[in-house]
């Protein structure tokens, strides 16, 4: 055997058209050999089986390659049901190491029967079932099924959004138990955040407003806590949360009032004068550090970038980059003009 047969041997193995055919022959063959009644289950489960055992060390990509022909010669094939393609399509499709575009596509030749039933699992994302409702021929399924999807989408949004709430809901709760208000601040940031800075799966739906308010509770009944056990505001570690301009517009004073009244027990009088002097104070540094709060500055930036499409997000970040090269440039390439003075003279001359 000379080199170029052993590289044929090596790489037809992961071959994912070539395996993809040979898995529809196994599936024919047991079609052939299946009783009547049990057809579309031994088919299936042939199908199946030759994912697992032709697909071992297939990249995703490649992966994606081979069910895309799989199913889409089942589709072809006259002797295979519709309902063997259109179960393993739903199958494939919650899979997470197979990229969803291979199967989405393939899915959109079934017959409008099958997309229709698919657009009803709601084991596939439902972005992905809009795109099969799009495809759907017939003009009465088609909007039939997408004033569905449009339906439970909302319902969707509106339990994501709720759970998003709950949990800021449970902080401002509890937030006077914990210790620190560094803790707060961080509960807060992975309610909304996720590790890499993009917004949570439930947060994201949340608006700006809605975010804000939830914030303001929650400093508001630290701020409270802070004066009836210590004395003092303590906002350095607040203002991660919202910067001192923010709390003043929010009206963070006048619910740090009623928040203490709930919890004072020795009928104290909550020192308004001192929190609206914090705040003051706490403005004036962020106005001589540039007029902002960084952190808050950065988390306005990327909530707006994700309320964009992929695709006007990804322009958005490129025109941002750019801006910052040029200007960097610019930086880089200016230096100071200076006069040449002479022999013995180093003045103002470079080192």
């Amino acid at each position: 055997m000379n080199l170029k047969d052993i590289l044929k041997g090596i790489f037809s193995k992961k071959d994912p058209i070539a395996l993809a055919k040979k898995g529809i022959e196994q599936v024919q063959e047991t079609i052939e050999n299946a009783e009547e009644d049990t057809v579309v289950e031994d088919a299936l489960k042939a199908a199946n089986e030759a994912f697992e055992n032709l697909t071992v060390r297939m990249s995703p990509e490649q992966k994606g390659k081979f069910v895309q022909k799989f199913a889409d010669s089942m589709i072809k094939k006259e002797e295979i049901p519709n309902e063997v393609p259109a179960e393993y399509i739903s199958t494939m499709i919650k899979k997470e190491d197979i990229p969803n575009k291979y199967v989405i596509e393939t899915a959109k030749d079934l017959p409008d029967s099958k997309l229709s039933k698919l657009t009803q699992k709601t084991s596939i994302p439902i972005d992905d079932r809009k795109e099969l409702a799009d495809s759907i021929e017939d003009e009465r399924i088609k909007q039939q099924q997408q004033e569905q999807l449009e339906k439970e989408e909302k319902r969707i949004i509106e339990m994501k959004k709720r759970r998003a709430i709950d949990s800021l809901e449970k902080i401002y709760i509890t937030c006077g138990e914990l210790q620190k208000d560094s803790d707060v601040s961080d509960r807060i940031y992975n309610i909304l955040y996720t590790a890499n800075g993009t917004l949570t799966e439930n947060a994201r739906y949340l608006s700006k407003e809605e975010i804000e308010s939830e914030k303001s509770k929650i400093v508001a009944k630290r701020i409270a806590y802070n004066m009836n056990r210590f004395g003092y505001t303590q906002l350095n570690y607040l203002s991660q949360i919202l910067s001192a301009k923010d709390m003043r517009r929010l009206g963070v004073i006048s619910k740090a009032i009623h928040e203490y009244s709930q919890i004072d027990e020795k009928n104290r009088k909550f020192d308004q004068e001192e929190l609206a002097a914090d705040i003051t104070r706490l403005e004036s540094k962020e106005i001589e550090k540039g007029g902002y709060n960084e952190k808050e500055e950065f988390e306005k930036i990327r909530y707006k970038l994700l309320q964009l499409s992929p695709e006007e997000r990804k322009d958005a970040i490129k025109k941002i980059n750019d801006y910052v090269s040029v200007k960097i440039n610019e930086k880089n390439n200016t230096k100071p003009n200076f006069e040449d003075n002479g022999p013995g003279n180093n003045e103002g001359q470079e080192i």
